[in-house]
């Protein structure tokens, strides 16, 4: 009914499903690929077989269902956390930045809250850099902005982000 319902009024269908935490995931691969892929499987191909894009968000580390995930048809992964052990943005966008996008990477545990405004613009180049070579990065922090992070590193962030520029372009890319 859901997609019935958005049918020609969307582009994407976003769902979320917190199923990591920092150091893996909650449940073994065997039970994920168990009683979650299943499901995941058939409300991505409702959302495919509607013609929209499917943007889930999952916290943590999950490297040994990420290929299950992109496999059943996820297009977007939110919230991609680069400062966790398992989730390198150069291995991340080598295994599969043909075939999905990242969105998050600036960290909110650390860099924007207690780095120096120099810390922040050097997290964010170096995302961009690596996650955003020929497309397919959404550069955002990796979860809510927290109430504590200096008001100058959040306008280094914003800042950096939008004004940068692959070597040798003259717009953004």
């Amino acid at each position: 009914r859901l997609f019935a319902a958005v049918s020609g009024r969307a582009d994407i269908f976003h769902v979320w499903d917190d199923f990591a935490s920092q150091r893996g995931t909650i449940f073994s691969p065997e039970m994920w690929r168990r009683f979650f892929k299943p499901t995941y499987r058939k409300m991505f191909a409702l959302a495919k077989s509607r013609g929209l894009y499917v943007w889930f968000h999952s916290c943590g580390v999950f490297p040994e269902v990420l290929p299950d995930l992109v496999d059943i048809g996820m297009d977007i992964w939110e919230t991609v956390q680069a400062h966790l052990p398992g989730n390198d943005p150069a291995s991340l966008k080598k295994n599969y930045g043909r075939h999905i996008a990242f969105c998050g990477a600036i960290n909110t545990q650390q860099t924007l809250p207690f780095g120096t405004e120099e810390a922040v613009r050097r997290e964010v180049r170096e995302r961009i850099r690596i996650l955003g070579k020929n497309g397919g990065y959404i550069c955002r922090s990796d979860h809510v902005v927290k109430k504590e992070t200096p008001a100058r590193n959040i306008v280094a962030y914003i800042d950096e982000a939008t004004n940068f520029r692959f070597p040798g372009c003259t717009s953004a890319k």
